[in-house]
């Protein structure tokens, strides 16, 4: 039999020539396609804005280092704190800058959260909005809201604490969204800061939208949280929107999976400032309540601002809260059947004891919202203990908002008292809060009843809950 010799100097030349061949048809593949490298780009961007939600992916694409402040900062230019936050150095203050959104209710403004060490000065403190990378910026004045506290908090005394501020800065041009905004001085030498501005909107705003406060947890909470989710989707919640901290790895994936699915939203966050933000001493920080309530604003505001111009209503809750109306199946009914003449409707709580456990028959008892039935007989009706009503808020009506009432409002507020008979927000505590505890037993524990309201959702989320825990 003939037998071709093996030759490896032709096979290398085969080779070379077959790799030549590829190159090119991928060349020309590329000129037919011009949009296949957009394509990439975009992916990019998205993992980009993914990981770095508030910084402007045109700042970070720029590799020109930027002399004075009528460029458009760049990323080697901006100074950052604990990854999300970006400062301004003033000479009144340090300003800890963390999102800006586009708000159109009444005139075209940007709204900046951001905390602050001392008080601002806001005759030469100035917004410097940017229109275009390739322009000088449009520079306007600033409107100061203190949004904790009197603004005599907001001193240098206190040099390791930060306090919660909205900068306000109106739009001179109507027409348009600015890319990004700075906060600097008015006559700064270089500015600092470059600030994406969000500005989703709706064509027609609906809902209820959830927002919570940042999620810090070592143990795997997916079980529960599973189960407040849904209950909160068989409730009528269309979205809801978690700040994170740190939080367990399979309690992660949960999220995630709950994030591609459009119900809800994650986002990252820390604390600014000369603090920590490891787990064990963030968590001593915020065992200083006064501390923790602080820290809070910023991310519910935050969350607020992303939904008023999508969502009707938003409703600020923790994941330990449910507000269940009691003669309607979902709080959209509820709502329908209040007249809407009011910028927030609030609901009194309600303990139920969370170190009370009914086993549900014929299911798991890993449940934990529907197997905690047992409650407080008193509810909390006295108005002026606002740590004891949570709060559902107009968008079109409500500026901004606290942790249990509207913080400001485009007009004059109208809150209402959703009284206990249409609704009520159940507060899932081991015991009560602090300010009470001597009257605990004697007022809150004495004659505790069963209340099974839940349930009418459970047969529905149980089998969701189910189905999600398989995926984990």
């Amino acid at each position: 039999m003939y037998r071709t010799k093996f030759c490896p100097g032709k096979l290398l030349i085969l080779m070379t020539i077959l790799s030549l061949l590829s190159f090119i048809l991928k060349k020309e593949q590329h000129v037919l396609n011009p949009t296949s490298n957009s394509s990439t780009k975009r992916t990019e961007q998205e993992m980009f804005e993914r990981e770095n939600p508030y910084f402007p992916y045109e700042a970070f694409k720029m590799k020109r280092f930027v002399r004075n402040c009528n460029h458009f900062p760049t990323f080697h230019t901006i100074s950052f704190d604990n990854s999300y936050w970006q400062v301004a150095n003033l000479k009144s203050t340090t300003i800890y800058i963390f999102s800006a959104h586009f708000d159109n209710r009444t005139y075209p403004t940007i709204r900046v959260l951001a905390e602050t060490v001392g008080r601002i000065n806001q005759l030469t403190t100035k917004c410097y909005l940017w229109f275009s990378i390739n322009r000088a910026p449009v520079i306007t004045d600033i409107k100061l809201t203190y949004l904790y506290g009197k603004p005599s908090f907001y001193t240098k005394k206190h040099s390791l604490y930060t306090f919660p501020v909205v900068i306000s800065c109106l739009i001179p041009k109507r027409d348009n969204i600015p890319i990004s905004i700075s906060i600097a001085e008015s006559n700064c030498s270089r500015i600092s800061n470059n600030i994406k501005i969000y500005s989703a909107n709706s064509n027609e705003k609906s809902g209820v939208s959830v927002c919570l406060k940042g999620l810090q947890y070592n143990s795997d909470m997916s079980k529960q949280l599973t189960e407040w989710i849904e209950i909160n989707k068989e409730l009528g919640i269309a979205k809801m929107t978690f700040y994170i901290y740190n939080i367990h790895p399979k309690t992660k994936q949960l999220l995630e999976k709950y994030t591609e699915s459009g119900s809800i939203d994650m986002l990252p966050i820390t604390i600014p400032g000369r603090v920590p933000n490891t787990y064990f001493m963030r968590k001593e920080l915020f065992d200083a309540t006064v501390r923790a309530w602080v820290h809070e604003i910023v991310p519910i505001n935050d969350c607020y601002f992303r939904n008023m111009n999508i969502y009707q209503y938003v409703l600020v809750i923790d994941i330990d809260e449910l507000i269940v109306p009691k003669k309607h199946r979902t709080l959209t009914e509820m709502i329908n059947s209040i007249s809407n003449s009011f910028t927030s409707l609030s609901f009194s709580e309600v303990y139920f004891w969370s170190n009370n456990t009914k086993c549900i028959e014929g299911t798991s008892c890993d449940l934990y919202y529907f197997q905690r039935t047992l409650r407080s007989p008193k509810y909390f009706l006295d108005t002026r203990a606002s740590g004891h009503y949570k709060s559902l808020h107009n968008t079109d009506k409500v500026v901004w908002v606290g942790h249990h009432y509207e913080g400001g409002c485009v007009s004059k507020c109208e809150r209402r008292y959703v009284s206990t008979d249409i609704a009520h927000n159940q507060h899932y505590r081991e015991t009560c809060e602090l300010e009470i505890q001597s009257e605990c037993n004697n007022k809150y524990r004495n004659g505790s009843y069963d209340e099974r309201l839940l349930w009418r959702y459970m047969d529905s989320v149980i089998i969701k809950v189910a189905k999600m825990l398989e995926y984990l």
